[in-house]
């Protein structure tokens, strides 16, 4: 049997269950109508091209989209499907499979990644190299660590020193920093001397460390501390808003907060404030909008400033798919752009909307609604996440199920 079929049901569903034993294997059986979802899996992990992994007795296979059994939970680990293929654990040893559970490359490796950019990270006698899709070494196992390949760079550490390898194995920036973050729009923050900098993806200083603090570019600046006041730089290197205030985000949308004598606002490009600061806490924009926090009560502003929904509540969150999330005495309910209270404040917890549905949760049970508000599946279950690709993830007594997208009449 797999895991679900579904039709069209009344709402709300009510699942009744049943302990079911089957082959050797004991589970619940959740029935509603002719819907029909087995919660039998002991974890079930995330969706990638179209199958979903799940654990049974302590081993790993997957599932599609269906809830048919695709590669049976025979091996010890199973990684996502990267670029068309899974790293497997079996018997202590890492190979890769395909998406029909054909072994591609044998288990041999005492580690090994999921594929990106062409290329798989692999272990050898605590050594670290790539290899290719046919399993052939491409970069010697000789580094103390490696990661995944990005923009056709990959972090790699000799010596308990940081550096940066091309596809080539040939070192772009040698084994030489003590810490590392990923480069942002081609720049890579770096400390020397307890100041910090930036160095391009060739492995050149093309922003001396002279700040004594650097943030990631974003929207082509990046956030510099000097003096205990932080300010802006460009990606040649120029102070574009001087360091002037206690502390600041990174740019969004055009604009960036920041704080001024304790206040928050925003500045645009050129330094100048769009918002005057005036709040005790304000969020990044998204979508337009900025949640503000004043006089303890939360509430949404444009970019202009204006008050568009104003703070009268305890929480707010962002909108996903027009609808945002607030909270008023402990009970979570959703607005959307213009203030109006599309559902009221009843759950004790709520969730983004996702293809329409949200989780909600009500004494410590999960389950669905519409935008409406229409209870689409009574809470019930111990856990779910919001659904992705048609499906969510429930649980009930420690076991893990896969739920199908309701569809009501």
């Amino acid at each position: 049997m797999t895991l679900f079929c579904q039709e069209v049901n009344k709402c709300p569903t009510k699942y009744q269950s049943e302990n079911i034993s089957e082959n050797g294997i004991n589970f619940i059986r959740l029935t509603s109508n002719s819907i029909v979802t087995d919660v039998k899996y002991d974890s079930i992990q995330s969706f990638s091209e179209n199958l979903i992994r799940i654990k049974l007795n302590d081993k790993w296979g997957f599932v599609d989209n269906s809830g048919t059994i695709i590669i049976e939970p025979k091996y010890d680990y199973i990684s996502d499907i990267g670029e068309s293929l899974a790293s497997i654990k079996f018997k202590s040893k890492y190979g890769f499979l395909d998406k029909s559970g054909k072994i591609i490359i044998e288990p041999k490796f005492n580690y090994a990644s999921s594929f990106t950019e062409g290329l798989a990270v692999i272990s050898i006698n605590n050594k670290w190299g790539f290899i290719d899709k046919s399993g052939k070494i491409i970069i010697e196992p000789k580094f103390d660590y490696a990661e995944n390949f990005n923009d056709g760079l990959a972090k790699i550490k000799l010596n308990e020193k940081w550096g940066f390898i091309d596809k080539s194995g040939e070192l772009v920036i040698k084994p030489s920093l003590k810490e590392i973050c990923d480069f942002k729009e081609g720049l890579l923050p770096i400390k020397s001397q307890d100041k910090f900098g930036f160095m391009d993806m060739l492995g050149k200083i093309s922003i001396e460390p002279i700040f004594d603090e650097v943030g990631e570019f974003s929207e082509g600046y990046a956030k510099v501390r000097l003096n205990d006041k932080w300010g802006f730089i460009n990606k040649s290197g120029s102070i574009v808003i001087k360091p002037q205030f206690e502390n600041v985000h990174d740019f969004k949308e055009g604009l960036v907060a920041v704080e001024s004598n304790y206040k928050w606002g925003f500045i645009n490009k050129s330094g100048e404030f769009s918002i005057r600061p005036n709040f005790d806490i304000v969020r990044d924009f998204s979508g337009g909008l900025s949640s503000i926090y004043l006089n303890d009560k939360w509430g949404y502003i444009n970019k202009t400033g204006k008050l568009i929904i104003l703070p009268t509540y305890d929480a707010v969150f962002f909108f996903d798919e027009e609808l945002g999330i607030f909270i008023i005495e402990n009970k979570h309910g959703y607005l959307d752009k213009s203030g109006n209270i599309i559902i009221k404040p009843q759950f004790d917890r709520a969730y983004r909307f996702n293809d329409n549905i949200a989780v909600v949760e009500i004494k410590n049970k999960f389950g669905f609604i519409d935008k409406t508000g229409k209870v689409i599946i009574t809470p019930q279950f111990d856990y779910a996440e919001r659904f992705t690709e048609k499906l969510s993830i429930i649980k009930i007594q420690n076991k893990f199920g896969l739920l199908r997208h309701q569809t009501c009449e």
